[in-house]
């Protein structure tokens, strides 16, 4: 195959994207001559997650704020979809990790929207973090929801809920994962909606309370933390937001949750703020001392293959913000830093197309 080319129709430009499995290109549909998006995976390890994200894509074509899939085919280990905007994690990231109340406001009501239309489709995504959620490139003010890899169908066409079962190994991101996800419970749409507080949290202090935690950051850690986590250790005194939290813990595992309530918990929080243009900039007293991570990031800097294995090594900066996938769990298997490697070795050649590493969320 052409390294330059796939399927004789698109023309490669440059690496947006990159991830364990591969990468994502900027590519020239050379049939229409529109720009789109190319998820091309090098390992054979990650073909099932494209699979099933292919899958998963096709049953929300359509939605408000999802991708539209341009070309798949069911043997590929690629496949082709409209190229988005910039990714919202990397543009907060850039100011400092705060933004504008209107901001947050529009954010937090998409992601809803997101989450109650994949749900009626029958699909939980299961994988919710703020690097899964990018902006509409020419549709600059949506939001559209991204990485199906991990997502899974929990209701059958006759409306049968998936069975509730325990046990199950961790699937997802550390940081943002539910508790249930942390104990071994099937992961049905509460756990979706506890992921998407997380995110809220995330976006309204800038940090969660694990990010910024003395001790060792790691998966115990995390899932004690969040067994005694208080709503205002989340979301300080924003009363409508801990509540919101309140309510997707208390949700039973196959019930269906009350959007319109929690909308209207947000419209509740949104009546609080006198200037929708003021800046969010407020912090919990955490410690901060997690906050500079680059002091503890090992970047090996070498000559051949430099481009590229920088950017996945700043991509391992904070694991915990890395998708996890639990070698037991029957549908994936576990990926290994040596894959990273692996991946380098087999990535196309690149000589000919401009890197960046702006769009480092877009496939993790």
């Amino acid at each position: 195959m052409d390294q330059s080319s796939i399927s004789r129709r698109f023309s490669l430009k440059k690496i947006i994207g990159q991830g364990n499995f591969g990468m994502i290109y900027k590519a020239l549909d050379t049939e229409t001559n529109q720009q789109v998006a190319i998820k091309l995976i090098k390992n054979r390890n990650g073909i099932h997650e494209l699979q099933n994200e292919v899958k998963m894509l096709t049953r929300l074509q359509g939605g408000d704020g999802i991708p539209q899939l341009i070309w798949s085919d069911r043997t590929s280990n690629h496949y082709v979809m409209e190229l988005l905007g910039p990714c919202v994690n990397d543009k907060f990231i850039k100011l400092n990790r705060v933004m504008t109340a209107s901001n947050f406001i529009l954010i937090s009501e998409q992601v809803l929207e997101r989450l109650e239309f994949i749900h009626n489709k029958s699909i939980i995504h299961r994988d919710l973090k703020p690097h899964q959620l990018v902006m509409g490139g020419p549709k600059h003010k949506k939001v559209y929801l991204i990485d199906f890899g991990l997502s899974k169908i929990f209701e059958s066409q006759g409306g049968k809920h998936i069975p509730y079962s325990e046990g199950r190994a961790f699937v997802g991101t550390f940081n943002y994962a539910s508790l249930n996800a942390h104990i071994g419970i099937q992961q049905s749409r509460r756990d979706d909606l506890e992921s998407f507080c997380y995110i809220l949290a995330y976006f309204l202090t800038g940090d969660l309370p694990w990010r910024t935690s003395l001790v060792t950051q790691n998966e115990a850690t995390i899932k004690k933390m969040k067994l005694s986590i208080k709503p205002h250790e989340l979301f300080g005194n924003e009363v409508s937001l801990g509540r919101i939290f309140n309510y997707t813990r208390s949700l039973k595992f196959d019930q269906k949750p009350d959007y319109i309530y929690i909308k209207t918990l947000l419209d509740e929080h949104k009546k609080t703020i006198s200037n929708l243009n003021n800046r969010i900039s407020w912090k919990l007293k955490r410690n901060s001392s997690m906050r500079n991570k680059d002091k503890n990031t090992k970047i090996r800097k070498k000559r051949n293959k430099s481009v590229i294995e920088k950017i996945i090594i700043e991509l391992d900066e904070n694991d915990m913000s890395v998708t996890q996938v639990n070698n037991e769990y029957p549908e994936f298997k576990t990926r290994q830093r040596s894959l990273r490697k692996k991946m380098i070795s087999e990535a196309p050649t690149i000589d000919s197309l401009k890197i960046t590493q702006d769009t480092s969320c877009l496939l993790v």
